[in-house]
């Protein structure tokens, strides 16, 4: 009876050793998944450090962004500028084919990088010269009133069948950036 009893304790404490181990290797599991919780928890606020940029998604290929410094009062500059272009135009072109007046503007300081572009048909007046009008509005923050623009007109024909194919552009002085109503501009390019 003593050998009987030596068993059933035995086969007790087997079934208890076996649970607590049991419950071991649950409590194990649990702190193995929560502790990376309470871990990224507490750096919620905080983020890996980065490059700003801009990734192409078809080539892959990644441009980082300027490194940028805040302005202590930036300005906001909410215009429109307005240019007319008279092309002359080379008498081998023929009077059919299209020309494209394109026009690209942009404004850079140390706090902001501000970049626009627009194009247009030329309408033909003869067949020596056109005129066309391009506008781009712009809401544009800039670090002063002294940041200036830089504007750079061009023309250029459009590949047509028995067309030629010719481009000219120019670059006009910087000039403070317009933060209000609308600057007017004249150009004059040949093809």
């Amino acid at each position: 009876m003593v050998t009987l009893e030596v068993e059933r304790v035995d086969a007790r404490f087997s079934r208890i050793a076996a649970t607590q181990e049991g419950n071991m290797k649950i409590w194990n599991f649990v702190m193995a998944l929560t502790v990376p919780l309470f871990a990224s928890a507490s750096h919620a606020g905080e983020s890996a450090p980065a490059i700003a940029g801009f990734l192409n998604p078809q080539t892959g290929a990644f441009t980082p962004r300027l490194a940028l410094t805040p302005a202590a009062a930036p300005v906001a500059a909410a215009a429109t500028l307005t240019v007319t272009f008279t092309v002359k135009i080379n008498s081998s072109i023929p009077r059919a084919q299209p020309i494209t007046c394109a026009l690209n503007i942009s404004s850079y300081d140390a706090s902001f990088a501000n970049y626009a572009t627009a194009d247009s048909y030329v309408v033909k007046s003869s067949a020596s010269a056109g005129t066309c009008t391009v506008s781009i509005p712009y809401i544009w923050q800039i670090a002063t009133t002294a940041t200036t623009m830089n504007l750079h007109p061009g023309v250029s024909t459009t590949f047509a069948a028995g067309g030629l194919y010719r481009s000219s552009s120019a670059s006009v002085a910087p000039f403070p950036v317009p933060t209000t109503g609308t600057k007017k501009i004249a150009v004059t390019l040949a093809l």
